[in-house]
């Protein structure tokens, strides 16, 4: 008896010194987590060169073969007699501005034009039979609107538009008829292709140096007198 109480004691001693251990809870691991992402700091270079694009403004020269085809005026005589194109082409000027882009470029147009027209045949005057020329000078104010479609590539432009020709038409006293000044307000429709090749930027240091070629039919009278009309035309045109 005396040795299991021994026994015993032994073991509640030992069980006492043993060290007691600690436990300590792990911490959960978060499901989620973040990433810092940098502010983008791309640039747009194509919009930029929109902006500047609407902004520019070109310069237009060139020449037509336009003239009415029954342009009539009475004469001393009683009658009338047609006038034809006169020795110079119709010759114009303008200035473009473009205003939006709905999928391509409407430009407003601004300019001036100038033609002569010639008859000549008979006239009576002062009970004397002549054949005399009258020269009749138009000049006209352009004021139009074009569109022109830009998404066909770098070299090739289509365009079409329509203008008012506030038109003057002056004429010396001549065997024919007295002094002339009159007004009219005829328009003009017409269309084309613009052109944009290398050696005309290159070559002339011209800035967007562009190449037109096209159509234009006019349309109204001056002084009752018809201007109906087609002729071709070429210009060149440049950025200002």
């Amino acid at each position: 008896m005396k040795r299991i109480f021994t026994v015993l004691m032994l073991l509640s001693l030992s069980a006492a010194a043993a060290p007691k251990t600690k436990v300590t809870a792990t911490p959960a691991l978060s499901d989620t987590f973040t990433v810092d992402v940098p502010r983008s700091e791309l640039s747009l270079p194509p919009l930029e060169r929109e902006e500047r694009a609407l902004t520019e403004k070109t310069w237009s020269m060139g020449a037509s073969s336009w003239a009415p085809g029954q342009f009539k005026r009475a004469t001393y005589a009683g009658g009338t007699s047609t006038f034809q194109r006169g020795s110079l082409p119709y010759i114009f000027a303008e200035v473009g501005a473009p205003l939006w882009r709905p999928n391509g470029v409407v430009n407003a147009r601004f300019g001036l034009g100038y033609g002569t027209l010639e008859r000549s045949g008979a006239a009576a005057a002062g009970g004397l039979n002549a054949s005399p020329v009258q020269e009749l000078r138009l000049l006209q104010l352009r004021l139009g609107m074009e569109y022109e479609n830009s998404n066909l590539g770098e070299l090739l432009f289509p365009y079409a538009g329509f203008a008012l020709l506030p038109t003057f038409g002056m004429a010396s006293k001549s065997q024919f008829e007295d002094r002339v000044s009159t007004f009219g307000l005829p328009m003009e429709a017409g269309a084309g292709v613009r052109l944009r090749p290398r050696f005309l930027r290159e070559f002339w240091s011209f800035r967007n140096g562009t190449l037109g070629l096209g159509g234009h039919y006019v349309f109204g009278t001056l002084d009752g007198a018809s201007l109906r009309g087609a002729g071709a035309q070429g210009y060149v045109q440049v950025s200002l």
